[in-house]
């Protein structure tokens, strides 16, 4: 049985302060602006199939059972999108994407693979949820030490995203996206092949903590 093509893609960052309890009790404007943004994301991208098949960097393998809910993850969620209900302290062994994915898409049925550079993610269903980030090099808060390539690199990642540019994602240089701590690049370019969506757009673009965040659209 063929892999549905794509219908709609929505594509969220990784960040650990989308996590609930992450900021404290006092959540910064940029940060619930940010929040705000993803849950809208993942709002439209529910409006379409389910499940939804959710993409992050790493190896390619496999979480089961097909349907994850963020409690099962150690994340005290309430609400179809991610409306926090108590803090809870993530568990470390799942990768932060995985944990932000299973926070937003709480209530809905998902399916979960990695990508790895050089290889096609199979698809199972035609929503795709892809959360990864820009470089993680930006700024002196930056987990990573200062790169002078980490913005042009996060600006082209901006344009790629509002032009629907998947072929331009599978043409990136991936070690040297690796380097810059992007771990957006690796999937999108996973996801190649499925030509350009009908309507694209970047919904946020920024870097407020050296770590640059990106959330977009893309419907076929």
């Amino acid at each position: 049985m063929s892999a549905p093509p794509i219908d709609r893609l929505a594509v969220i960052p990784s960040a650990p302060l989308l996590l609930p309890g992450a900021t404290g009790r006092d959540v910064p404007d940029e940060v619930a602006r940010l929040r705000d943004q993803v849950t809208t994301a993942v709002r439209w991208l529910a409006e379409g199939a389910q499940p939804l098949t959710v993409v992050i960097a790493g190896e390619p393998r496999r979480w089961e059972p097909a349907v994850l809910s963020a409690r099962e993850l150690g994340i005290a969620w309430t609400g179809r999108f991610g409306t926090p209900a108590a803090e809870a302290k993530p568990r470390a062994d799942y990768p932060t994407a995985l944990l932000v994915a299973a926070a937003y898409t709480d209530g809905l049925q998902v399916v979960c693979g990695l990508s790895t550079p050089g290889e096609t993610v199979a698809l199972e269903s035609s929503s795709v949820l892809v959360v990864g980030g820009g470089s993680a090099r930006r700024g002196e808060g930056a987990p990573g030490h200062i790169d002078p390539r980490a913005v042009p690199h996060d600006d082209e990642t901006a344009r790629l995203l509002s032009a629907g540019d998947g072929g331009g994602f599978a043409a990136r240089d991936l070690t040297v996206a690796a380097e810059l701590l992007d771990d957006l690049s690796a999937p999108m370019a996973a996801l190649g092949g499925q030509g350009a969506p009908r309507t694209a757009q970047l919904d946020y673009y920024a870097a407020p903590y050296g770590v640059g965040y990106l959330i977009a659209r893309w419907q076929w």
